[in-house]
């Protein structure tokens, strides 16, 4: 009996050194993609000098390395009464189609869903579970946020030195692991290098 309660106790110890390492070595191979993302979306905004180029690029590379199932830009205008769909991956023709028609108001109460609340309130939000969402949003946000068919997601603001230009939109279509604040830094980061390179190109087409 001590020699069956040794052995089940070696195992037990065999088997948890196992998962110990294998956690690492997932939490390690996270760390160097992650470097990796932000690697690339800084050479991608540096070495292009269209802003359409430079988000898709961005796009691709979200694509690549996020592990997001999709990803939305939206830009406002000038005069911040709008977001407007700029660039996505993940998106079929139709929906692409229906995104570019689309306007999310910002001022007034038709839209309350994460892509206008996060540029309001200048935060991220995070949802691991869209569907317990739907139900405090209005009928326009409840539409889109329908039709976009998410499982969970974060926005991020993207903005410069306080000035709001729009929002970094990633969601995933089915559940998995939750969302965390390690995804809301590695996308902050990402849509601040936007922002930056968003106005810088404005102040080079402005030159010309």
């Amino acid at each position: 009996a001590a020699d069956n309660r040794e052995k089940r106790e070696l195992f037990q110890n065999i088997e948890r050194q196992g998962n110990a390492a294998e956690q690492l070595f997932e939490e390690n191979n996270r760390r160097f993609n992650d470097a990796l993302l932000v690697h690339d979306v800084g050479q991608a905004i540096s070495s292009l000098m269209n802003a359409d180029e430079m988000l898709a690029c961005v796009m691709e590379v979200l694509k690549c390395r996020s592990g997001f199932d999709r990803g939305l830009v939206f830009l406002c205008d000038e005069q911040r009464t709008v977001l407007r769909y700029r660039t996505s991956y993940g998106c079929d023709a139709i929906l692409r189609d229906r995104l570019a028609s689309l306007e999310l108001e910002l001022l007034g109460e038709a839209y309350n869903g994460p892509c206008v609340i996060c540029f309001h309130r200048q935060a991220p939000i995070l949802i691991n579970d869209v569907a317990e969402l739907v139900e405090r949003l209005n009928p326009a946000s409840r539409a889109l946020v329908e039709e976009l068919s998410g499982a969970s997601l974060i926005s991020v603001p993207i903005s410069y030195k306080g000035e709001a230009l729009g929002v970094l939109y990633m969601d995933n279509l089915e559940r998995k692991a939750p969302l965390g604040q390690s995804q809301i830094n590695l996308l902050t980061g990402v849509a601040q290098q936007i922002g930056i390179s968003l106005v810088n190109l404005r102040s080079i087409e402005d030159l010309q």
